[in-house]
């Protein structure tokens, strides 16, 4: 009960003095550990689980997974895979979906595809079709591998559910494809799920990301219930596509309705907020902002190319997060814009002081129903000359309009 409840002193409490412990009882400690990624506090509870001479089991070995994915340890994971095949556990099919979603959450879809093909296709439960789908492809926006395993799902004679009808979604929202998206709204209509309010704030999430913002608002207006997440959802989705009035707006209906925004709600808010009035809204929060929330600041100060403030949220991210590439370019970008060409040498500087490296960026394309990527100078694509010739001859025109 502890445990459930997130009260991990009191349950920790409640163990330590129980005169007897059986495999359950250290079960439900890594598990309540496991949850909050603590692996630390797991490997020492499975040491000494083990000095006590008790067998781990399936449980056991799904708690240390868990633990393990939610800290993105992949060699641990690693570990604890052979460990579960070395004491029995591998073919317990709830060990494996822990472990293809795992892998998954640590960003190796090659292993996590590899545990997913090892289990026989007429053992497979809806519940590893959508660890392989959701975590597998979707997560990373590989649109045509989670449609394809969709397909494989429903020819195995598994019906898709309300997760892989999230997961689908959520692919298309990344990468703007917004034509499979609107099919996949069809098929929670007519399987039932559009009723979900979880499957609805998914599609009004998609409609956002692929610039349809009047569809997803039209959605947004005719559900009959609507929850913190919805508002929260739509409100992005107006600050995402520019409509900084309608999205504050929205939000002050939402305050007015009597529901209470949370923390990613007032992100939202400070997304379509002018970056003065941003700025002053998160010196005087009681809680203290963290690196979304400067993050969102940062991006504001792109959009309005204010340098000055600009530096100032800069300086606290780097302080937060002195490896994550996004804020350095986000700052580089500010200066370009304004040409200032000796912040641009500063922010390399610090970048190579700080060893980070950034990755090359990559388009994406929808043509036909299929997900093309690009990067710059990319030569790579099966068509590039007849790409080139067509680009050649896009701007020929365009430098004959302008004369």
């Amino acid at each position: 009960m502890y445990v459930k409840c997130v009260n991990l002193e009191f349950a920790h409490s409640s163990f330590e003095r129980m005169p007897e412990k059986d495999v359950a009882s250290w079960n439900a400690m890594i598990m309540g550990f496991a949850q909050l990624g603590l692996l630390n506090r797991v490997s020492v509870l499975f040491c000494e689980m083990r000095f006590m001479g008790l067998k781990p089991d399936s449980i056991t070995v799904i708690g240390l997974t868990q633990s393990s994915s939610n800290a993105k340890n992949l060699n641990m994971v690693k570990a604890i895979h052979c460990f579960g095949i070395q004491i029995g556990t591998g073919e317990d099919f709830s060990v494996t979906n822990t472990w293809i979603a795992a892998y998954a959450k640590c960003d190796d879809s090659g292993l996590a595809e590899r545990v997913f093909h090892g289990i026989p296709t007429d053992l497979r439960t809806v519940v590893s079709w959508n660890s392989m789908i959701a975590g597998g492809y979707a997560k990373k926006g590989d649109v045509e591998e989670a449609l394809a395993l969709f397909y494989a799902m429903e020819l195995a004679g598994h019906q898709p559910d309300m997760v892989t009808v999230v997961a689908l979604l959520s692919a298309c929202g990344q990468t703007g494809a917004l034509d499979l998206g609107r099919w996949i709204n069809k098929y929670a209509i007519a399987n039932g799920f559009k009723e979900s309010v979880i499957v609805c704030n998914a599609l009004i999430d998609m409609y956002a990301k692929c610039g349809s913002i009047n569809d997803a608002y039209g959605l947004f207006h005719t559900m009959p219930e609507r929850t913190t997440v919805s508002w929260t959802t739509m409100i992005a989705g107006y600050a995402l596509n520019g409509e900084f009035k309608e999205a504050l707006n929205l939000f002050s209906h939402m305050v007015g309705s009597g529901l209470k925004p949370n923390h990613i709600t007032f992100i939202a808010v400070l997304q379509a907020c002018t970056h003065a009035e941003a700025l002053e809204v998160i010196q005087n929060v009681p809680v203290k902002p963290d690196a979304s929330v400067w993050g969102t600041l940062l991006g504001a100060c792109k959009i309005h190319r204010d340098v000055e403030i600009g530096e100032y949220v800069a300086d606290r991210l780097f302080e937060l997060e002195p490896q994550a590439t996004v804020s350095y370019v986000a700052m580089a970008n500010i200066y370009v814009a304004e040409g200032r060409w000796e912040g641009i040498m500063r922010i390399r500087a610090m970048m190579k002081y700080n060893r980070v490296t950034k990755l090359p960026g990559c388009s994406l394309t929808q043509v036909n129903g299929k997900i093309h990527a690009f990067t710059v100078e990319d030569r790579g694509h099966h068509v590039c000359l007849r790409i080139y010739e067509v680009l050649d001859d896009l701007a020929l025109q365009l430098k004959e309009s302008r004369i």
